[in-house]
């Protein structure tokens, strides 16, 4: 069911927003109850235009409560509203789960649907910068011990979280896996394996995650191999992806990293060689104007940024993007994207984020996954964000 809503309305929470605290009640039969939520505003506009509109605005706001049976029990209840100016708001249960607490004195029992986040986020995120966001239904086990975390856990994704005013049916549609935790001496290890069923296709991912610091430069290397049946009828999956990142800080809080990233295409040979991505927050590493997904693709990043105030903070990061495989897509140099981002806080519960981003073509004939051909173009975006 979708209602029609003024959209100014929703903005009205910004005013009201930066004035309230996450709320704490009492009900009978439960320890506590919190009442909290955030509300966001984006727009967004493209140079030149390859969409129907030269500019777009989105907005979502959420509304949670988190209550405390007992010691054992607690549950949560997430709502979101998300839509766009002089659209309908569609409205959809993001989250919704119970916890089991120390079960049978092993594992913590989540079940219903919920977020998943692991690591940095390039396997497994709820990719937050979406109005629409990433959630799954299912069960999983947790046991967390004092010197490493296991998680285990059966979902299906919810797809189409917003789109019609909720999710469509996922039919054979699963995603399950582990995600296993440790330090070992002044190294964090992670290590995961995922089993994805997407109709025909049914692969496994296996993978690590390593990081740590090297006096003052912190470092992190992970490597995922792909197996099983791909989506192609006869062909094996064997893809695989790796990443590499360095940062340091600089005099006057000045940071800097090199980052090189890849994905493998498809190559002449008759099984799937081109590593397909799960449910990762490419945003974040693959350039901010989403060009691009982490399939057939290598990039050399460099990174920067500095601290302006206690509040506010700059960055600027390069990306040189090529493809392994040029027979999928044109040629290999796929162009230079530059990026630049200001993040700051207004008041106690308000926050803004705006940039700019540029992509300069690379070679003629480069094409994006999709097919279509890449040209010179420039984005900019700003977002103000509530959280009470």
């Amino acid at each position: 069911m979708r209602h029609t809503l003024p959209f100014w309305a929703l903005a009205s929470a910004l005013a009201l927003g930066t004035q309230v605290e996450a709320q704490n009640a009492t009900a009978p039969g439960v320890d506590s109850l919190e009442i909290s939520g955030s509300f966001r505003l984006r727009g967004e506009t493209r140079i030149p235009d390859t969409g129907s509109s030269t500019r777009t605005y989105g907005a979502r706001a959420r509304l949670r409560l988190d209550s405390q049976v007992d010691d054992f029990i607690s549950a949560a209840l997430e709502l979101q509203w998300n839509g766009s100016a002089g659209a309908a708001v569609g409205h959809q249960l993001h989250q919704g789960f119970f916890t089991l607490a120390d079960l049978f004195n092993v594992v913590d029992l989540q079940v219903g649907r919920f977020e998943m986040k692991y690591g940095n986020q390039r396997m497994v995120s709820p990719l937050d910068w979406s109005n629409f966001g990433r959630s799954w239904d299912g069960a999983r086990f947790s046991h967390n011990a004092p010197d490493y975390n296991l998680d285990v856990f059966i979902t299906k994704p919810v797809i189409m979280q917003g789109a019609t005013g909720g999710a469509t049916p996922n039919g054979n549609r699963n995603f399950n896996g582990l995600y296993y935790e440790r330090t070992i001496g002044d190294i964090n290890t992670d290590f995961y394996f995922f089993n994805r069923q997407d109709g025909v296709r049914d692969d496994f991912t296996i993978g690590f995650l390593l990081d740590g610091a090297i006096e003052e430069y912190t470092w992190s290397a992970e490597l995922a191999k792909q197996f099983g049946d791909s989506s192609t009828v006869g062909a094996d999956a064997d893809g695989y992806a790796l990443a590499l990142r360095t940062d340091t800080k600089l005099d006057g809080d000045f940071k800097v990293g090199l980052g090189f990233e890849y994905a493998s295409g498809q190559d002449s040979s008759s099984d799937s060689t081109a590593f397909a991505p799960l449910f990762g927050f490419d945003h974040k590493y693959q350039g901010n104007m989403d060009l691009f997904g982490w399939t057939n693709l290598m990039d050399l990043a460099v990174r920067t940024g500095a601290p302006i105030d206690d509040n506010w903070g700059w960055y600027g990061d390069l990306h040189l993007f090529s493809q392994p495989e040029e027979e999928v897509a044109g040629e290999s140099f796929l162009g230079t994207e530059i990026d630049l981002g200001l993040k700051g806080h207004i008041g106690q519960n308000a926050m803004f984020w705006g940039g700019i981003s540029h992509f300069i073509e690379g070679d003629d004939g480069a094409t994006v996954s999709s097919g279509a051909a890449l040209e010179d173009m420039t984005w900019l975006f700003a977002q103000v964000g509530v959280k009470f």
